[in-house]
């Protein structure tokens, strides 16, 4: 009872800053407090757009010389499914008489951080031309956005595979 567990006591940062204005965890006695609070709440539960991530794509020469449409896999950070991101977990603990305790945890499917490792499989346009070092970009394919925001865009950084021997000259 007396000693910390370990993990934090607190979901965000208005959990702390509720905490530590109103001595106990509960409502405080300023109006102007309650309403940094109420913003912090909501801010905290806004959906917000994912990250843009960038992953390597192996084009071949006929590939960038001609177009190409094909399925590619990918490796990329998704919210974690068992927590929906937040890096903890609430498990029901027993019941003392007819109330029943509740303990946060850190998530065991993440470790806490509210993120996964996915892969993914996605069809992706080659567009005819393109070069070493050039930029693919797939709309609203990136990383997933915290609190059920949409996903940013995935850009695909064009590596030209040549074999041996083979030199690409001019554009």
């Amino acid at each position: 009872s007396g000693g910390r567990q370990s993990g934090s006591r607190f979901g965000g940062f208005s959990d702390f800053f509720e905490t530590f204005f109103s001595g106990h965890g509960g409502n405080t006695d300023d109006p102007l407090v309650e309403a940094e609070l109420d913003r912090l709440r909501r801010e905290q539960r806004a959906p917000r757009r994912g990250q843009d991530s960038e992953h390597q794509l192996d084009v071949t020469l006929r590939e960038a010389a001609e177009g190409s449409a094909r399925t590619v896999q990918l490796s990329m950070s998704e919210s974690c499914s068992t927590c929906q991101g937040t890096g903890l977990v609430k498990e029901g603990g027993g019941s003392g008489g007819t109330a029943v305790k509740t303990e946060v945890k850190t998530c065991p499917t993440c470790q806490g951080t509210g993120r996964q490792t996915r892969r993914r499989s996605l069809k992706v346009t080659i567009p005819k031309g393109v070069t070493e070092g050039s930029r693919i970009r797939v709309a609203g394919e990136g990383t997933a956005g915290p609190n059920g925001g949409s996903r940013g865009d995935l850009y695909l950084r064009v590596h030209l595979e040549l074999e041996p021997g083979t030199e690409v000259r001019g554009r």
